[in-house]
């Protein structure tokens, strides 16, 4: 996950808002402005956040933060990243301050952002997003990467996708499909 952000104050440390997120690995920031990469002190995660401390203050400006990898749950309930059985379906509900328990953020409805989104699934899979799907990689023999068109600004809790068998998708497509000329001649105004 890559985050562009200003920074309006001398800081040492960035916090983003994160629940039940974990392990994360290869942290890199880097100041747009000399394109320095400040050395990282320490992660901590706290109950609703975790912080990056870093050696030196942070100045005023630009920065790119890039959380290579982290681990979180996937729950049952319905808030975050959640599943279902029977179809099996993977889906987010990040509504209204549940973006966190996907991914570390600023999770205030007042902060917009673009966000650019990728899936990896297995292969006898679809992954539908709020934006286009742009292009499937194979990435191995059980696993693909759907990548997604960028969205507009918006707040976190706005990004969705699903992940269900492709099975699933096509059922639910095909229960969609409305015959117009029956409907007319049935009355129906469309």
């Amino acid at each position: 996950m890559v985050l562009h952000f200003n920074l309006s104050s001398l800081t040492d440390n960035v916090t983003l808002d994160s629940v039940n997120l974990h392990s994360f690995r290869n942290i890199s920031l880097i100041c747009s402005s000399d394109l320095s990469e400040p050395a990282l002190k320490s992660i901590r995660i706290l109950r609703e956040t975790v912080e990056f401390k870093f050696e030196k203050a942070l100045f005023p400006g630009q920065y790119l933060l890039t959380i290579g990898e982290y681990n979180g749950r996937i729950g049952n309930g319905s808030e975050g990243l959640f599943e279902r059985r029977d179809p099996m379906l993977y889906t987010t509900h990040l509504q209204p301050n549940n973006a966190r328990r996907l991914f570390p953020c600023l999770d205030d409805p007042a902060v917009k952002s673009l966000f650019r989104l990728s899936v990896v699934h297995p292969t006898d899979t679809v992954a539908q997003s709020n934006t286009i799907a742009m292009d499937v990689h194979v990435e191995s023999r059980k696993w693909q990467r759907t990548i997604f068109q960028a969205t507009p600004i918006l707040p976190a809790y706005l990004v969705a996708f699903s992940v269900m068998p492709d099975s699933h998708l096509q059922a639910v497509l095909q229960s969609r499909i409305v015959d117009v000329h029956e409907e007319l001649r049935n009355g129906h105004v469309m």
